[in-house]
Order: structure tokens, then C-alpha cells, then sequence
């Protein structure tokens, strides 16, 4: 049985089974939230899944797994549009779009030392990685820059003052 407090889980059959016979208050999945919620639990059994496959299997069983649910996804709705988000074989990530300098040469944008697609608190503890050095790497590939930051001193600052004016202007 789940801890007390409250929840904005979809209930799925396990978590059924799990709460019969508690005291819980459920409620039916409201249609302006369908999307996301559904979304998310489904993206999280396909997560789950392709993390149990041993990892000389996870690029290519995963993959056409990914694409037989678009397959069903497209069969279910009719959206036809949708079949091509169907994962191209063998999987293949997007790295960059590079736009070509005056003498032919595709330009080159630092990668960030944290992936895109992954989420960091950055803290300055000792160990962790430095939040400037953090920043300084991420400028050249950002679209725009948001920082929230507490206790900046200018010494912290003065390292990225030229990266951060070349970015805005």
C-alpha cells in the first residue's frame, strides 16, 4: 500500500490491487488532462521496459518497440501524420545543425558539459562540478539564457562577461 498523503497518479491495475480495500479518494481522469497524464504513465512503463533489456539489446529492441506503438498509435487515431515519428533503424540521435562559414566550413558550437536533455542542481559543493565553468560551457549552444543564482560575486561573473555580451548582442 502507497504511503499516506495525497497522489495525482493514474490508477493502473498494480496500483489497484495495491489500495483495495484502503480509504483513498479517487477521482475519474478529467479530459483536459488525458493527454499529459496518459502520456506520462506510458512514457514511464516504455522507460522501464527498455531499461530491463540488457544493454546490447536496448537500442534496437527499443527502438522497434517505439516504433510499433507509433504504428498502434496510428492505427488507434487515424493520424496518419503520426507515422513518421516512428524511429528511424538503426536509432540515431540529432546532434547539431551547423550552418556553413564563408569558406565552406561547417561552424562549430561547444557541447554543454551537461546533456541537453537532462535536468541539474548546480550547488558549487565541493566535488561537484563548478556552477561557472557549467555556465560558460552551455552559452554557445543556448538559444537564451535564464539563470537563477544566489550569492554571485563579481569574481564568479567576470570569467563569462565576454561570452555572455557576444551571445546578446
Amino acid at each position: 500500500m502507497p504511503q499516506t498523503g495525497l497522489y495525482e497518479s493514474l490508477i493502473t491495475e498494480a496500483l489497484a490491487a495495491r489500495i483495495s480495500g484502503s480509504s483513498v479518494s479517487r477521482a475519474p481522469l478529467h479530459e483536459a488532462e488525458a493527454a499529459d497524464r496518459l502520456s506520462l504513465h506510458v512514457a514511464g512503463v516504455l522507460e522501464r521496459a527498455i531499461a530491463s533489456l540488457s544493454p546490447t539489446d536496448r537500442v534496437a529492441v527499443g527502438a522497434a518497440l517505439a516504433a510499433t506503438l507509433v504504428d498502434q498509435i496510428v492505427a488507434a487515431t487515424a493520424a496518419e501524420a503520426l507515422g513518421a515519428e516512428r524511429p528511424v533503424a538503426p536509432a540515431e540521435m540529432l546532434r547539431s545543425v551547423l550552418a556553413l562559414l564563408p569558406d565552406g566550413r561547417p561552424e562549430t558550437i561547444g557541447a554543454p558539459l551537461i546533456p541537453l536533455l537532462d535536468t541539474t542542481l548546480l550547488t558549487n559543493a565541493p566535488g561537484e562540478p563548478r556552477v561557472g565553468n557549467q555556465v560558460l560551457a552551455e552559452i554557445d549552444s543556448a538559444d537564451r539564457i535564464d539563470v537563477v543564482m544566489a550569492f554571485i560575486r563579481r569574481t564568479g561573473i567576470q570569467p563569462m562577461l565576454d561570452a555572455l555580451r557576444l551571445h546578446s548582442s
